[in-house]
C-alpha cells in the first residue's frame, strides 16, 4: 500500500528514482498511511520529498557509528546528530518523535502523533510495574530528564500541528544525507 502510494503521488518521476529514493519515499508514504489527521504536516511529507539519491554499492555498509546507540544517553545522542548529520539538538528530539510508532509503548504503534512526547514526560517507566519498564529505548528515556530539550518536548506534546511541521522539514534533511 506504501509502495502505491508513493508511485500515485511521484508518477513522472518514477525513471528518475534509485533503491535510496524508493525507501525514502516508502518511508514517506507510511508516515502519511499512520497519520491519523488530515491537518498534520505528516499527511503530506511525500510532497517534501525529493529525488536524486545515488544508490550505494551492493557491498557497501552503513559506517559505523551512524546512528547512535539505543542505550546512549542525551548528551551522546546529541553529539552524534551533531557529528554524523550537523543537526542540532532540536533536530535531534523532532526525529525521536517518530518512534512513536512500533512496538516500544508510545501511543498506539500504528498512528504517528505527538504521543511520544506526552510519555516521555509522563515517565510510566518511573515505579511501574516491569511493563511499564518496558517503555521505550534507554536513548528515548535520557531524553526525558535532558533539561535542555524539556521546553521542546513539552512544546510538542502539547502541539502536534507544531511537532508535524518541523517533523517534516527534518524527516527530508535527513533523508537527503541518505539517512
Amino acid at each position: 500500500k506504501a509502495v502505491e502510494a508513493a508511485i500515485a503521488k511521484s508518477p513522472n518521476v518514477l525513471s528518475q528514482v534509485s533503491f535510496a529514493d524508493a525507501v525514502q519515499l516508502c518511508a514517506a508514504a507510511c508516515i502519511e498511511l499512520l497519520t491519523p489527521d488530515d491537518a498534520l504536516a505528516t499527511s503530506r511529507v511525500l510532497d517534501a520529498m525529493r529525488v536524486g539519491r545515488v544508490d550505494a554499492p551492493i557491498d557497501a555498509s552503513d559506517p559505523t557509528g551512524r546512528m547512535p546507540s539505543e542505550k546512549a544517553g542525551a548528551t551522546e545522542l546529541a553529539r552524534v546528530f551533531d557529528e554524523q548529520y550537523g543537526f542540532d539538538e532540536n533536530r535531534m528530539v523532532v526525529l525521536s518523535g517518530a518512534h512513536t510508532v512500533g512496538a516500544k509503548g508510545f501511543g498506539d504503534g500504528f498512528t504517528f502523533d505527538n504521543a511520544y512526547y506526552q510519555v516521555l514526560l509522563a515517565k510510566p517507566w518511573v515505579g511501574g510495574d516491569d511493563m511499564a519498564q518496558m517503555i521505550g529505548l534507554a536513548s528515548d528515556k535520557s531524553l526525558a530528564d535532558y533539561a535542555r530539550v524539556r521546553p521542546l518536548i513539552e512544546k510538542y506534546a502539547n502541539d502536534g500541528l507544531a511537532w508535524s511541521r518541523d517533523f517534516v522539514d527534518a524527516f527530508r534533511a535527513m533523508s537527503e544525507l541518505g539517512c
